[in-house]
């Protein structure tokens, strides 16, 4: 199974809510279901991307509107933590976030203005 460029734009489009809006229990009928109407690797992408929400879940109050890796949602900062971190920086200030994974502390500086 080779997953390309375009599956994953395909993921983080419109085309790809419907289906990531399964809820399914038992990821292999989830995954048995999404085969009928997707590619191996399309619906492989699937089945982790609501895992991987279902866990950043307890990091992100956005999480099903985001896009995870496992490796960013493992080092991603949490909601809590960033929004400490964001209130330690004056407010009338610029900020760049140049190591910004998956974005929790930047969420958490545009969140402050």
């Amino acid at each position: 199974m080779t997953t390309s460029l375009d599956d994953y734009r395909w993921l983080t489009r419109s085309a790809a809510e419907p289906f990531l809006a399964a809820s399914d229990d038992d990821p292999l009928r989830l995954l048995s279901r999404l085969r009928k109407e997707l590619s191996a690797e399309r619906a492989h992408l699937v089945v982790e991307q609501i895992e991987l929400r279902r866990r950043a879940r307890e990091k992100f109050g956005l999480a099903d509107r985001m896009f995870f890796t496992r490796k960013g949602l493992e080092q991603a900062t949490d909601e809590k933590l960033a929004a400490y971190k964001a209130n330690r920086f004056p407010r009338d200030n610029s900020i760049a976030d140049l190591c910004c994974g998956i974005g929790g502390d930047l969420l958490a500086y545009a969140a402050r203005g």
